[in-house]
């Protein structure tokens, strides 16, 4: 079976990133811009890099394998973090993080793991990960003096009703692609939603590390409410891995933290540490990683 990129697809949605990320850049002191990437913190860099790294190859690696134990494949730590690595210049290609479901195509050709069930794993997963970010958003618009339009409020307070509404209704499904949610029961969805608390709570804690790179001191109470809605914002498939709307939601929500230039040199060091830097590094291993999926 052989993949295709959706090229025309991927280039409308680069094209609208571009133009987004223009749009805003007009606005800017580019020589202040210069400045703030010019006093970068080196120290708080290297610790970001680590914490990215951990947080995409490690936690999330582990999380997702120990859903695939669960629905009857065991694949090691390792083997996982290397699929995760592998995967990551489909997941930057692809909107809405759908390159996330190729790992279904790896584990079809090495594990036999049913494509149906394989698809479940990547479902649950983003379905705790989620749920936790919708905690953390509502827990700050309740308990914190952040400040959003009411509609918005509505919004996720609906996503949290629904969430376990969801996962209840899931779980009595019978067909395969649910078979991760009905495999859980009460206990393991806890446990995982509690590991998705984990990883969430240090990736937030590495968006902190992120302003501190650039010397932007940004509250706590700040960042673990808006840095979730800013990841939902850019994983919308409106621009290609969130590029230009990443940008944007930082320079809009955090407008009262810091300077425009502060905060879009914010956004722009998020894309290359989340996005650049990871696929990168997964394109070591691609060519050996692509190259097992069609050869089925």
């Amino acid at each position: 079976m052989k993949f295709k990129i959706p090229l025309l697809k991927n280039i409308l949605l680069l094209a609208v990133g571009i133009i987004i990320f223009y749009l805003i850049f007009q606005m800017m002191d580019t020589g202040t811009l210069v400045e703030i990437f010019s006093d970068l913190n080196l120290f708080y860099a290297v610790l970001l890099f680590m914490m990215s790294a951990f947080i995409n190859f490690v936690l999330m690696a582990d999380k997702w394998r120990r859903i695939v134990t669960i629905v009857g494949t065991k694949i090691s730590l390792l083997e996982s973090a290397y699929i995760h690595i592998a995967n990551f210049p489909l997941v930057t290609l692809l909107p809405a993080r759908a390159g996330e479901f190729f790992k279904v195509y790896y584990m079809k050709k090495k594990f036999g793991l049913g494509l149906k069930e394989g698809a479940g794993t990547v479902i649950f997963d983003k379905a705790t990960d989620l749920s936790v970010m919708v905690f953390f958003i509502l827990f700050g618009l309740v308990f914190l003096d952040i400040k959003l339009p009411i509609s918005i409020h509505y919004i996720f307070i609906a996503m949290a009703v629904m969430a376990p509404v969801g996962f209840i209704v899931l779980s009595k499904m019978k067909y395969k692609i649910f078979t991760a949610f009905s495999r859980m029961g009460l206990s393991r969805t806890v446990f995982f939603l509690a590991y998705s608390l984990i990883n969430w709570t240090i990736g937030l804690l590495s968006f902190k590390v992120l302003f501190l790179t650039l010397n932007i001191n940004i509250p706590f109470g700040a960042i673990f409410t808006l840095s979730p809605i800013i990841t939902l914002i850019s994983t919308l498939p409106v621009t290609l891995s969130g590029f230009g709307t990443r940008e944007a939601a930082v320079v809009f929500f955090f407008s009262k933290y810091a300077t425009p230039e502060q905060l879009f040199a914010s956004g722009i060091l998020m894309s290359i540490m989340e996005f650049v830097i990871p696929s990168l590094l997964g394109l070591i291993f691609f060519k050996k990683f692509y190259g097992d999926m069609i050869k089925w």
